[in-house]
């Protein structure tokens, strides 16, 4: 299945960017940039303290780390690319050949193929 998937991302010893908790959402491949965009600001707003989802809920400019487009090399938004956050953050991409497969023991895993982001072509 080609889909979304929604990562926790980020440098340091932060447990929820390892293991199974990495994986935030996966998504199907029908929804738009737009609906994925709201949803990862959605899920990193949720991770935060109730009093910083309170002041989410009335007034959504008051999330300091709003979800925006990745750009390219020339300043292009790339649509399907999304970050959000810090450290973590919350990095939303398309890919290819999502796969949930069980081990003997009936451990879960999720495997996918990242796509490359597009080459910018030279304008001279």
């Amino acid at each position: 299945m080609n889909g979304w998937i929604v990562t926790w991302e980020g440098t340091g010893n932060h447990e929820i960017t390892k293991g199974e908790g990495r994986i935030a959402a996966i998504v199907n491949y029908r929804r738009s940039s737009e609906y994925v965009r709201d949803l990862v600001e959605f899920l990193y707003v949720n991770s935060l303290h109730f009093q910083d989802r309170f002041a989410y809920a009335k007034n959504k400019k008051s999330n300091p780390y709003p979800a925006d487009y990745v750009r390219l090399a020339d300043g292009a938004k790339y649509l399907d690319e999304i970050t959000c956050g810090h450290n973590p953050y919350l990095r939303a991409r398309r890919v290819d050949n999502i796969q949930v497969t069980t081990d003997e023991n009936g451990k879960a895993a999720v495997t996918w193929q990242e796509r490359p982001r597009p080459k910018i072509k030279s304008t001279r």
